[in-house]
């Protein structure tokens, strides 16, 4: 198994699905983004002051201890403030202040027009499974405690940098996965400060460790437990999507729910 990931030019769409879909292989593409907009425009000065009324989606904690998902799971608040607060609380209070998940046409509909869809994925069935491109907006300290996603990600680095500690699905177990957090596709582990003693089987486990750069994009498996630590002021979007496959094992499911919802309100 490899210690490393791949940095190549953006494949074609045969490609990412042979090579690194199909094959449950992240990778880094180098150039996937150079066309957009938003690889230019998007600075945090030009954030703060064109979006400056825009409410966002606040992760705070009482210390910068993001990556410690007990700590998180009992004392994050969510709060809603104006991007320009935001800033301003960023700045004076580094590493304890998240925008997270927050959804882009949110903020503004005419953003998307900065971005591009990948060829990556159906745009159909990516609007079905009600999912959309997300901002993540935070100061050097912010931590993504180690977890792992139920989809397939694409996530994209516009400005700042960020560390990546991600591990194969096949090493859950050596992370505790599923957990018995409240949420059970958080690890109790630390990729920080990992405590061997408590968790002895971390020990055998084998990170992939790097840096998402500018302009670079970041393709993740789903199942793929990751810690992610932000180096300096960084702006990310990410897409998570729904294959064809998962599409068919779970539509019977939502149509049936969707249709009783509508029944049972008559």
């Amino acid at each position: 198994m490899t210690a490393t990931t791949e940095r190549v030019s953006a494949p074609s769409p045969a490609e990412f699905k042979r090579r690194y879909l199909g094959a449950d292989r992240p990778a880094i593409f180098v150039d996937a983004v150079r066309h957009w907009p938003a690889s230019t425009r998007w600075t945090a000065a030009w954030l703060r002051d064109t979006l400056s009324d825009a409410p966002v989606r606040v992760e705070t904690l009482p210390e910068s201890r993001g990556g410690e998902s007990e700590y998180v799971l009992r004392h994050v608040s969510i709060n809603r403030m104006r991007m320009r607060d935001f800033f301003s609380v960023m700045e004076s209070e580094s590493g304890r202040h998240y925008v997270t998940q927050q959804p882009v046409s949110a903020l503004s509909p005419s953003l998307l027009d900065d971005l591009r869809p990948f060829p990556y994925y159906s745009e159909l069935l990516r609007r079905w499974s009600g999912h959309t491109a997300l901002l993540w907006l935070g100061s050097a300290g912010c931590t993504s405690s180690l977890h792992f996603d139920y989809f397939p990600n694409l996530n994209v680095q516009l400005f700042g940098s960020k560390r990546w500690v991600i591990f194969p699905r096949a090493q859950q177990t050596l992370l505790y996965l599923p957990s018995r957090l409240r949420h059970s596709h958080w690890s109790p582990v630390d990729v920080g400060s990992p405590d061997v003693q408590r968790f002895p089987l971390y020990s055998q486990a084998t990170p992939i460790d790097f840096l998402l750069e500018p302009g670079e994009t970041l393709f993740l498996p789903a199942g793929w437990p990751h810690y992610v630590e932000t180096r300096a002021l960084s702006a990310a979007v990410n897409f998570w999507w729904i294959t064809w496959p998962d599409f068919l094992r779970r539509a019977p499911g939502h149509i049936g729910s969707t249709w009783w919802k509508k029944l049972t309100r008559r």
